[in-house]
This record gives structure tokens, C-alpha cells and sequence, in this order.
């Protein structure tokens, strides 16, 4: 979600190098690796980022490759390679097929005779990759997919590269997860929503599963996984005491904030505790609901504040909207947690978790703990405070993307499941099959980069994570 978004009409400024003359789809973002790395992935790694159903060869001038998602594939020939500073492919086949309930393209091989090109740039310890898909602009019929496609394949790379695990599509086997399913059954207990997962048969499961093995074997091996566990555990302590070590920064502004019948200050959030959590939840101004993934977070905050609160903890939720946009859709969430609007105040900016016109136009702010281009206008997260005897407040921590994880109960009952958290496509997020509690059922609906629904369909290009 951090990548460095770039209309399809503009051209971006590449030093030392022409840019194209053809508009097109165009990003940037900086990768945590260096050009060599980056052009491994490239040319030898991309099952590992885009699709495991991946046959052919990116490594050499000439060679083909063909990448699928299910019925959906691309061929590509290599047309610049050997230059760790650039990777040209030219699309050579295609066929695009259109979600279930999506009308067909008229033309499903758009993409044959347009140009991919990936540029690298060495910046200190980072490379700034630099792509273009020459020719795929708002006017090409399958912008809506493709482009969330691309956007989501560019931060599966970025994932690869930056942790060691990329989101690529899955196929379960060699007859892909489509091909697998294509002969199943209805059974009389259908899910009705538009995020439903597949029914994949007992036969299909297995095929991918461990095998079946005898108690004591199961013992061992589960004994062996336990040891992991308990380091795992351990690691997370001594994480978690570095965490409570870390300088303090005294807050010198007056925050306010409106909530029900009256304006607060920061102080007054912590209510009679000394500690408060504050989570950032992505809800901007003239936003007529709240971001799917920090509703997805806030589903638990009423929970945890049964307990919370007789342990000196306060914990609030603080957005950007106005008071009445955030009263009408707590109000239909039907949450009881304490909510207050920063509109009008600098709060948000100053945690960075909006961005101004100013940032987004120039493609610069502080994200992450990283000057990058934010890509939208709010982003989510935890902020953490402590309040002296005197009154003084500290900030003593804040983090964002999938640093506040552990916090969603939800996915910790998912991982402990056989399937884990099946988030399979095609954004491999949570995007694949969160929706606002009172919106499971209804069909026809995506969510987009922003944390907002969108009528259409969900992308069949490519995947990742958020």
C-alpha cells in the first residue's frame, strides 16, 4: 500500500535515462535491497512474487516466460536483460477472464505488443524501482483490473524483497486450484458473499496437505514445533521489553478533539489512567464509512476495553472526519468505544497518518518511518502515551501497516487453523474477504487500496498483501 503512485498521464523524470514516449501505467517505489538483488527477482524469482503457475525462462535477451491465474495467463519475451539497471518484456499472448458476474472483454489480449519496463536506481542502501506498463492508460478496457493488479503485484515484490516472503497468486496443484474445483458439487450450505472461499474438495486438500500419520508420529512432530513456539514466545518478550525501553518525547502541542457533546484534549483521553492507546483509524473528512481494515481492528476494541480499563490503560479511536461523519457510522456499527474527531487539528499530520495535498502532489512524506509517497491520503496504525502525575504527556510509540497485527484477535484464531487465514486472491490481504460486519452477504463489492468498498468486482491479475 506504499506504493508511489503515479497517474497514467504523467512521465516520470528517470536519471540518466529517456523516459518512454508511450503513456501508460507508472509507479515507483524504493525496495530495501540493492539493483542486483532486485534484478534477481526480476529475471529468476517470479513465481515467487507474482505466480507459482509460472513456466519459461526471464533470466536472457529472448527468452519467454508465461505467467497464469487460473484461466487468466501472459506470455512475455525478454527484449532488454543482462543490464542489472533494466528489465524490458514485451507481451507476445494474453487472455483475460473476467470474474464470475463481470462481463467479458471484448478484447481479452490487450496487452500483446506492449511493453513492460523495470528500472532500477541505486539509492544508498535502497533501490528505487521504477516500472511502466507502456500503453495500458484509462482508456484501455481492462484499466480497473489491470491496474489494481499491477498495483498489487509491485507490493508482493516489494514484500519479497523486504522480508523474504512474497504474495504471489497460488495454484494448489498441478491442475491449479480452478481446474481442481471446476467438477465440485454444490452443497446445500453455499456461502452468500461475495468474498466466499472456494469449497475446495477433501481429495484437493490433501493433495497439498501434510500427510496423514500415526499419534506418536503427530507427537513428535508437534513436540519438535512446540520448542519453536516457546523460542518464538521468548523472542516476543524480550521484543516487547525493547519496545518499553525507548526514549519518551514529551508532547508540547494542545491537541483537541471533538467527541460526544463536548471538545477534549489529549489529556482528557486518558480519562483517570495514565496509559492510553490511541488507534488511527483511516476515516477522512466527506468519507461516507470508515476504512474495511481498521473496522476490521475496531471490531475488537469494545472487547478488549472490558479489561483494559481496570488496568490503567485508556484506549480511543481518533480520525480525521468530522464529528457527525464518525457518530453516524459508529452509530450503524453499533460500537460503544470512545471515538473523537482531529478535524481542524494537526494531530494526524504530526503522526503521520495524513497527508496533505502538498505531500501527495510532490510524492514525499514520512510513512512508515520512511519518506516515500504515501499513495493515499490517511493510512492506519497504533500510537501509545503515557501522562505524568503532573499532567505532562509522552509519546512512547506508533506503528503501522501489519505492526499493529497481533491486535485483531481474528487472525490469531485463523493462523491456529489447518488453512490459516486463506487470504488466496486476489489481493492476498485481508481485502480478500474482510467486509464491514453488517456487509457480509452482499455481493458485487471490492475494497479498494484506500480501505473504502467499491462496486465492482475484485482484480484477477495478481495478488499481495497489505
Amino acid at each position: 500500500m506504499n506504493s508511489h503512485n503515479v497517474r497514467s498521464e504523467d512521465t516520470t523524470t528517470v536519471e540518466g535515462l529517456n523516459p518512454p514516449t508511450v503513456r501508460g501505467y507508472q509507479r515507483s517505489r524504493y525496495l530495501s535491497a540493492s539493483p542486483s538483488e532486485v534484478y534477481h527477482a526480476l529475471t529468476q524469482r517470479i513465481p515467487e512474487w507474482w505466480s507459482s503457475d509460472f513456466e519459461g525462462a526471464a533470466d536472457h535477451l529472448g527468452g519467454e516466460f508465461t505467467v497464469r491465474f487460473g484461466s487468466t495467463f501472459k506470455t512475455f519475451r525478454i527484449t532488454k536483460a543482462g543490464d542489472t539497471m533494466e528489465v524490458d518484456w514485451l507481451c507476445v499472448a494474453q487472455r483475460i477472464v473476467m470474474p464470475e458476474g463481470m462481463a467479458p472483454l471484448r478484447n481479452d489480449a490487450e496487452w500483446v505488443g506492449q511493453t513492460m519496463r523495470w528500472i532500477l536506481q541505486p539509492k544508498g542502501a535502497e533501490t528505487l524501482l521504477i516500472f511502466f506498463h507502456e500503453g495500458l492508460t484509462t482508456e484501455s478496457e481492462c484499466w480497473s483490473i489491470c491496474e489494481s493488479g499491477w498495483d498489487q503485484t509491485l507490493q508482493s515484490l516489494a514484500l519479497l524483497l523486504e522480508s523474504g516472503t512474497g504474495r504471489p497468486f497460488q495454484s494448489l496443484d498441478d491442475e491449479h486450484l480452478a481446474r481442481a474445483t471446476a467438477n465440485q458439487q454444490p452443497t446445500n450450505q453455499q456461502p452468500t458473499s461475495e468474498n466466499s472461499f472456494v469449497h475446495i474438495k477433501d481429495e484437493v486438500i490433501r493433495k497439498i496437505a501434510p500427510r496423514i500419520a500415526d499419534r506418536s508420529e503427530w507427537l513428535g512432530a508437534r513436540i519438535r514445533l512446540l520448542e519453536q513456539e516457546k523460542e518464538l514466545t521468548r523472542q516476543y518478550d524480550r521484543l516487547c521489553q525493547l519496545r518499553r525501553e525507548l526514549p519518551w518525547v514529551r508532547i508540547e502541542k494542545n491537541y483537541l478533539f471533538e467527541g460526544p457533546n463536548r471538545v477534549m484534549t489529549l489529556g482528557d483521553l486518558f480519562a483517570d489512567k495514565r496509559q492510553l492507546i490511541i488507534q488511527h483509524f483511516m476515516f477522512g473528512p466527506g468519507w461516507k464509512e470508515g476504512c474495511v481494515g481498521c473496522s476490521f481492528t475496531a471490531d475488537h476494541v469494545d472487547a478488549a476495553n472490558l479489561h483494559l480499563q481496570y488496568h490503567d490503560v485508556s484506549l480511543v479511536v481518533v480520525s480525521r472526519a468530522t464529528w457527525p461523519e464518525i457518530e453516524r457510522f459508529q452509530t450503524r456499527m453499533g460500537w460503544k468505544f470512545l471515538w473523537v474527531s482531529s478535524f481542524g487539528s494537526e494531530f494526524n499530520y504530526d503522526f503521520h497518518v495524513s497527508f496533505t495535498p502538498e505531500q501527495r502532489a510532490s510524492g514525499q512524506a514520512f510513512v512508515n518511518y520512511r519518506h516515500r509517497d504515501p499513495g493515499i491520503d490517511e493510512i492506519g496504525g497504533h500510537s501509545v502515551f503515557y501522562k505524568d502525575t503532573d499532567g505532562s504527556i509522552y509519546h512512547t510509540y506508533s506503528t503501522f501497516n501489519r505492526g499493529d497485527e497481533r491486535l485483531i484477535g481474528a487472525y490469531n484464531y485463523l493462523d491456529l487453523t489447518p488453512l490459516g487465514r486463506n487470504e488466496n486472491g486476489p489481493n492476498h490481504d485481508l481485502t480478500d474477504w474482510v467486509r464491514h460486519h453488517d456487509r457480509y452477504g452482499h455481493r458485487g463489492r471490492r475494497v479498494e487500496e484506500s480501505g473504502q468498498h467499491h462496486p465492482d468486482a475484485t482484480c484477477v491479475c495478481s495478488g499481495t498483501d497489505t
